[in-house]
C-alpha cells in the first residue's frame, strides 16, 4: 500500500516529544474521516480507576483520561478504551501471572486482550496481546509507539486501492467514500491485520542461565528464585511471544517484573516444566546481555 492516502496529506505525524494526549490529538485531527476521540474522564472516575487497579497515575496518564476516554475507528466497533471499562473486572481479576499490573485497552470478545502494562512507577510501559494468560505478545515497547502505530496505519491506507477491491470504482460523486459501509469494514479489517505482525519467540531462561549474564535489567527480576522459575525477555525486536501451556504457571505466585516492563520472571509448577518452557522457545544461544 502506499504510505499516503490517496487526497490526503501526510499530516504533522507524530512528534517525538509530544505526550499521549498530544500524540492522540494529532492522531484525530490528522485522520478525522478515520477516528474520533471518546469524551474525557472526569476527576472522579480517574481516581476511582487508579484505587480499583492500585496505582498512582502519573500526570501524562492523567492528562490523557482527561483528553479521551478512549479512540473508535468511526463507523465501527473498533476501539481503544483508557478507561477501565469493565474488562478488569472477572477474567483479568485472576491475572497474577501478568507482566505488569494490566490497563486492559480492548479485547477480541473471546478470551484475548490488548492491554497496557503499567510499570511499578505508575507509568503506563509496553503493550501486550494475551490470551488466556497463557500467551504474551508484545505490540509495542511504549504506549508512544502503539498510538505511533494507529497514525503510521493510517497512513499506508489507499483509498484507491481499497474502492478496488471492493468493486466501488462507480460511487455517486457526492458519496463519501470512507463513510460506505463495505469500506468502514475492510479499514477495520486492515488494522486488525496490521496490527499483529507474525511472532518471534521470546528469549525464555532458567534462572541459572540468566544470572550468569550482566544484564542488570535481567538480573533485578532473580533475587531470591529458585529453579521453578523462568525468566521471559521480550526485548528480542519484533512482536516477541511467550507460550505457555494450561497448568505450567504457578498462577498463586505473582510475576517479578523489570522496570521497563519488557523482562519478567514467572513461577512453573516444577523445574521439568521450566525445562520445557524453555525448549520450546529455542533457538537460544545466549544468556541476557551476551554476545
Amino acid at each position: 500500500m502506499n504510505r499516503v492516502p490517496a487526497g490526503f496529506s501526510e499530516g504533522s505525524g507524530p512528534a517525538m516529544d509530544q505526550p499521549y494526549n498530544g500524540r492522540l490529538r494529532t492522531l484525530a485531527e490528522d485522520f478525522p474521516h478515520l477516528f474520533e476521540l471518546l469524551p474525557g474522564m472526569s476527576t472522579q472516575e480517574i481516581d476511582a480507576a487508579a484505587e480499583r487497579l492500585a496505582v498512582a497515575l502519573p500526570g501524562e496518564v492523567r492528562q490523557l483520561l482527561v483528553t479521551s476516554r478512549g479512540i473508535r475507528l468511526r463507523g465501527t466497533y473498533v476501539e481503544e478504551r483508557f478507561d477501565d471499562h469493565g474488562l478488569q473486572q472477572g477474567y483479568l481479576s485472576a491475572g497474577v501471572g501478568w507482566p505488569s499490573r494490566p490497563w486492559p485497552l480492548s479485547t477480541d470478545g473471546g478470551r484475548g486482550y490488548q492491554l497496557v502494562s503499567v510499570l511499578p512507577s505508575g507509568a503506563w510501559g509496553p503493550v501486550l496481546y494475551t490470551h488466556n494468560l497463557l500467551e504474551y505478545q508484545l505490540l509495542a515497547t511504549s504506549f508512544d509507539a502503539y498510538l505511533d502505530w494507529y497514525a503510521a496505519t493510517a497512513r499506508s491506507l489507499d483509498l484507491g486501492e481499497i474502492l478496488d477491491d471492493l468493486g466501488l470504482d462507480d460511487l455517486p460523486d457526492d458519496t463519501d467514500p470512507w463513510q460506505h459501509h463495505d469500506v468502514r469494514d475492510a479499514v477495520s479489517v486492515i488494522f486488525d491485520d496490521n496490527l499483529v505482525a507474525d511472532p518471534v519467540p521470546a528469549r525464555i531462561w532458567t534462572v541459572a542461565d540468566a544470572i550468569k549474564g550482566p544484564d542488570a535489567c535481567v538480573s533485578e527480576c532473580l533475587t531470591d528464585l529458585d529453579d521453578s522459575w523462568l525468566v521471559a525477555d521480550l526485548r528480542a525486536g519484533g512482536q516477541p511471544l511467550l507460550r505457555l501451556h494450561y497448568g505450567e504457571r504457578d498462577e498463586e505466585v505473582p510475576a517479578r517484573c523489570s522496570d521497563d516492563g519488557l523482562v519478567f520472571a514467572l513461577r512453573m509448577h516444577s523445574p521439568e516444566e521450566v525445562r520445557q518452557v524453555v525448549q520450546r522457545h529455542r533457538p537460544t544461544e545466549t544468556a541476557p546481555g551476551g554476545s
